[in-house]
């Protein structure tokens, strides 16, 4: 007989148990191990199966340290952008959410700019400060009250 269990080798126990005169099945969502039970013309498979993939990856990149001071890093509405030096370039840079999806894009003065964070729902947010060239110069978090 085979059968799951919820010991330390499952992340998540969430599942059921299913049992009929016939017999009885149990499945747990995030085991980390996968399985085939089976005989000639029947096959159980067994293990974690995601619907859908959605691999996240985050480039490494050089930052310029202490070229851009941006305050209040937690705040209900406004974010400050200021550039520290007198520079000679153009510099833009985009906001996303949690989730990766890019929520604003922005062209900064080469002063003081601000960001209105007051559309978007409570939460971090991360604002990437790019040079002329598309490069990330500097990555802020940002917590939306």
């Amino acid at each position: 007989m085979y059968s799951q269990t919820t010991s330390p080798d499952v992340i998540i126990t969430s599942g059921e148990v299913i049992e009929s005169e016939d017999g009885s099945i149990s499945w747990t969502i995030g085991e980390n191990l996968i399985e085939t039970v089976g005989e000639a013309d029947l096959s159980l498979l067994q293990g974690f199966q995601e619907v859908e993939d959605m691999p996240v990856a985050i480039e490494e990149t050089k930052q310029v340290e202490n070229l851009v001071l941006v305050y209040p890093t937690e705040t209900e509405s406004i974010v400050n952008v200021v550039f520290k030096e007198e520079l000679e370039m153009n510099f833009s840079g985009y906001l996303l959410d949690i989730s990766g999806k890019r929520c604003a894009d922005y062209e900064f003065d080469l002063k003081h700019n601000q960001i209105d964070l007051s559309e978007y729902s409570h939460g971090m947010y991360l604002l990437n400060i790019t040079n002329e060239e598309g490069q990330l110069i500097q990555e802020f978090k940002l917590f939306r009250r």
